[in-house]
């Protein structure tokens, strides 16, 4: 499940759902700050070819009315990263629309769902890995190859976006505004948050024990 919240306590959350039938397609509920439980479950997108990508965790980001749910699709062969935008909370959602221009054609599922964030500009940053390679990525715009890992994350906003993703036992960071790559340590599922002072707090795993660092 991908789980998200705005600056009201109103909650999203977005996962892969079997009920519709044929396989995993990508469900949606919300609960209001004032509500006392969930909404409904929704189907907000069913593949023509009857599931998306089956293992593959679907992310979630909201601000504002604006929701962005990124999921890793299953069309003709190919596993590529899809975007479903709302503009009025989730009560409802455009048609699914392609990041990145290239595709990859793979028989399995890479088990990677990447990363989305929207900043306050409204403007929409995804991060996510193909055949290998970490890209970056805005709606509608050429992916931007960050280097080799998987596992990626993102967080932060403008010079500040951080991109975080694991190469075989080293997880590491780059800020999207100089590419700089750092190294932060040993393990693997790294995930970030941006701090007051410019500063970010990293968390991931090594060895069954959660590890943080603040840089």
């Amino acid at each position: 499940m991908g789980l998200t919240a705005d600056k009201q306590d109103n909650f999203y959350a977005v996962w892969l759902d079997t009920r519709a039938g044929g396989g995993n397609n990508i469900y949606f509920s919300s609960l209001s700050n004032k509500a006392a439980s969930w909404s409904k479950n929704r189907l907000v997108y069913r593949s023509p070819d009857k599931l998306v990508c089956g293992c593959c965790k679907p992310n979630i980001a909201v601000h504002g009315p604006e929701v962005a749910i990124m999921f890793r699709n299953w069309l003709n062969g190919s596993r590529d990263l899809y975007l479903l935008k709302s503009l009025n909370g989730g009560v409802s959602f455009a048609a699914a629309e392609k990041l990145g221009m290239d595709t990859w054609k793979l028989n399995g599922c890479p088990m990677d769902g990447g990363g989305i964030t929207i900043d306050n500009s409204n403007v929409i940053r995804t991060t996510w890995q193909r055949k290998g390679m970490v890209y970056y990525a805005e709606p509608g715009k050429l992916e931007i190859n960050i280097g080799k890992g998987r596992n990626c994350s993102i967080s932060g906003a403008g010079e500040h976006t951080a991109l975080t993703f694991e190469e075989n036992d080293t997880v590491k960071v780059i800020m999207l505004k100089n590419k700089n790559e750092v190294i932060v340590g040993q393990g693997s599922f790294l995930k970030s948050i941006q701090l007051p002072g410019n500063k970010i707090l990293f968390v991931w795993e090594r060895d069954n024990n959660i590890k943080f660092k603040k840089i």
